[in-house]
């Protein structure tokens, strides 16, 4: 007869194993990072806070604190909150722009230097 195969099966009391508590533990904490930078990205689209809130079925406090813990993690001059937020929503509409701008449509140059018009505000 042959001896059953030990390696193949998790032991049952073993933590990491699928759907261990130190799994779980891992997918929660992922699924909340993931939660949290979608948020501060749907703010950056330009998104309100209510609406954000509304979407991840949670409060508008909750939110603004996800946003604050984001901001403060961030390594850009100025430091103030807003100049922060600010920067990360212009960076998207530059991208964006740049974006329109290599698949020809030339409306969206002049968009694109008025956004660095303004980003360079920020940086003076």
């Amino acid at each position: 007869m042959s001896e059953p195969d030990l390696e193949s099966k998790p032991s049952p009391t073993d933590p990491d194993a699928a759907g261990g508590p130190r799994e779980k533990l891992r997918a929660g904490r992922k699924e909340a990072a993931l939660r949290k930078e979608r948020i501060f990205e749907r703010l950056v689209e330009g998104a309100s806070y209510l609406a954000i809130a509304r979407e991840e079925n949670c409060s508008v406090q909750w939110v603004r604190r996800i946003v604050a813990e984001a901001l403060s993690a961030r390594d850009i001059d100025p430091p103030e909150q807003f100049a922060q937020l600010q920067i990360a929503r212009l960076n998207h509409v530059l991208s964006v722009a740049n974006a329109y701008m290599i698949k020809g449509k030339l409306g969206a140059v002049d968009r694109y230097l008025k956004t660095v018009e303004q980003l360079d505000r920020y940086h003076e």
